[in-house]
């Protein structure tokens, strides 16, 4: 048998081992170049798995020709790392990743683009992963940063301002994601006073929740958005930053006529008893959040879940009806 421990790198070409389980062999492809650092196993086995162990891994990616990860945060992907090889698999293993922006990695499935207000994150993965990525920004006054299902608040990331770079943790979901970039627009005057910042949408937040969220049951979250003029509208985006055990998000609607967002989150049995809350991000011109604040509590079939009731429409405006009419 052939075994190697904390290879570094060789130089040449690509280099073949075949090992040997009684009469069915097992071919693994091994690549490895110091200046792209990869490697590159395959299972030509049709009917055979087999497994190997990788040693001394740092921030490993790992992921295999049907677009599995062997990790789904790769800050865990550390040390010691068996890898399975189903029949006809092969497997990528890249040591010491990152995402960088300007930054390619030969073999990597994911991709960086964009500019400073916004950037591209491709994957051709078929599963999420979390990575630690650094992105090029205009300046490091940002208020938020939005990407698909998830909200980054100043408390995520870490900015270099001589260098204008941001570094954070990002969860890519299969396929990929966008990053939107919300920069503070906010400029402070000098002298007697300050320049009065724009008026921007949204204004506010407000929601509609029962207090008691039971376990095994689905939770209905009405949230309706005003903007400057105090009307209902429908925003950019609304989102929701939360990491509780045993409750997920399931599918937001957005009802035209009485403009107002029904939210559905699944409370399951596994969800710790007790107080939690949410954030909820309303995006447009601005960014504003506002608080979800409930208590789990065990399921009583005796006490039916009744969801809370919509607004009522607002009175009809001089511009609904100019709108309605005439337009």
């Amino acid at each position: 048998p052939n075994y190697y421990n904390n290879l570094s790198g060789w130089d040449g070409t690509n280099i073949f081992y075949e090992f040997t389980n009684r009469a069915v062999p097992l071919i693994f492809n091994i690549r490895f170049n110091i200046s792209n650092n990869y490697e590159y196993y395959k299972n030509y086995n049709s009917t055979q798995t087999y497994g190997f162990s990788k040693y001394n891994l740092t921030n490993a990616l790992i992921y295999f020709s049907n677009g599995s990860v062997a990790c789904s945060d790769i800050s865990t992907c550390d040390n010691n790392i068996n890898i399975t090889l189903t029949p006809n698999n092969a497997s990528y293993v890249l040591d010491n990743f990152n995402l960088t922006e300007g930054v390619s990695r030969t073999n990597s499935p994911i991709t960086l683009t964009g500019n400073n207000n916004q950037k591209s994150v491709g994957s051709t993965l078929t599963e999420g992963i979390k990575v630690a990525t650094k992105i090029n920004i205009q300046n490091c006054d940002i208020d938020y940063i939005f990407a698909i299902g998830k909200t980054y608040s100043p408390s995520y990331w870490t900015c270099d301002s001589s260098a204008n770079v941001l570094t954070f943790n990002l969860d890519i979901p299969a396929g990929g994601t966008t990053l939107t970039i919300d920069y503070d627009t906010y400029v402070p005057g000098t002298g007697d006073g300050g320049i009065t910042p724009p008026t921007l949408n949204p204004q506010s937040i407000l929601t509609s929740y029962p207090n008691e969220w039971q376990q095994k049951r689905t939770v209905q979250v009405n949230i309706e958005i005003r903007n400057k003029d105090g009307e209902k509208y429908q925003p950019t985006s609304l989102s929701f930053n939360f990491n509780i055990t045993g409750i997920t998000f399931l599918e937001q609607n957005y009802n035209e006529e009485l403009k107002f967002y029904e939210n559905f989150f699944e409370v399951t049995e596994e969800a710790e008893l007790g107080d939690n809350s949410i954030t909820v991000f309303a995006n447009d011109e601005k960014t504003i959040e506002n608080q979800i604040t409930f208590k789990v509590v065990p399921f009583d079939k005796d006490s039916p879940y009744e969801p809370p009731e919509p607004p009522t429409p607002d009175k009809i405006t001089w511009k609904d009806w100019v709108q309605d009419n005439l337009w």
